[in-house]
């Protein structure tokens, strides 16, 4: 038997009922993801981000893709596919791609990938530029602003591609910044459903449903979670 001196033994005992406590929280915060992911609410909190603040008027004379990822990637190849969507839906539009500064000092330069793609996808090279100068959505905002002058940023209108949960965050960085007219286009992914998945069998498909629901609503639930950290930090920095 483990031998405790008497006067570290009080320690011993606070810390196991600080350890106690923890993991009763734990379990009550594992055990409320699991009840939210029986209901719809994960989804609705992430359609949200992705759709909140990110109407705008008139026709977009710049699309700004915010791209935090390298290439290739699905988040770096769903943002040129929307990019190139909204490039064909309206003539004589500038795409800006921002970057952070250490993606373009690999091998295969990111921004070199995603011009490709996009080129690939019918968008004229011509009009495509990158700012690799921001870490993250505020700098980003903030080289890409020093672009523009006052006048323009009153005038001209501006549509932002970027993910979903990044949506609401990203629209409130550049508005704060003077951006008068923007707004934005979310990369929703469109997965095969549990419905899709289901139609060859009709057995087990409560069963699927349930589970499908359940693993893809936990991971909206960590992004939400995640995203709503970021916005706060953001609010405090008083760059929202």
């Amino acid at each position: 038997m483990l031998y405790i001196q008497p006067r570290i033994l009080p320690i011993v005992r606070r810390i196991r009922k600080y350890l106690q406590v923890l993991l009763v929280v734990l379990g009550c915060i594992l055990l409320l993801g699991i009840l939210l992911s029986l209901t719809h609410i994960p989804y609705y909190r992430y359609h949200g981000l992705g759709t909140s603040n990110s109407i705008f008027n008139g026709n977009p004379d710049y699309l700004i893709v915010l791209s935090g990822g390298s290439m290739p990637s699905a988040d770096g190849l769903l943002k040129c596919y929307y990019a190139a969507k909204a490039f064909h839906s309206d003539s004589g539009i500038k795409i800006i791609v921002a970057l952070p500064p250490d993606t373009n000092s690999i091998s295969n330069r990111t921004d070199d990938l995603m011009k490709q793609e996009l080129v690939l996808r019918g968008v004229d090279s011509s009009a495509i530029e990158f700012v690799s100068e921001g870490y993250n959505t505020y700098t980003q905002c903030m080289s890409i602003k020093n672009k523009f002058t006052g006048d323009d940023l009153d005038t001209l209108v501006f549509k932002l591609i970027t993910s979903p949960e990044h949506m609401y965050r990203s629209v409130g960085v550049f508005k704060k910044a003077g951006f008068s007219n923007i707004g934005g286009t979310s990369t929703f992914t469109k997965d095969f459903n549990a419905h899709s998945l289901k139609k060859k069998s009709q057995q087990g498909r409560a069963a699927l449903n349930f589970r499908y629901n359940i693993w893809s609503y936990l991971q909206y639930e960590i992004i939400v979670l995640r995203e709503y950290f970021a916005i706060t930090y953001y609010k405090m920095r008083g760059w929202i």
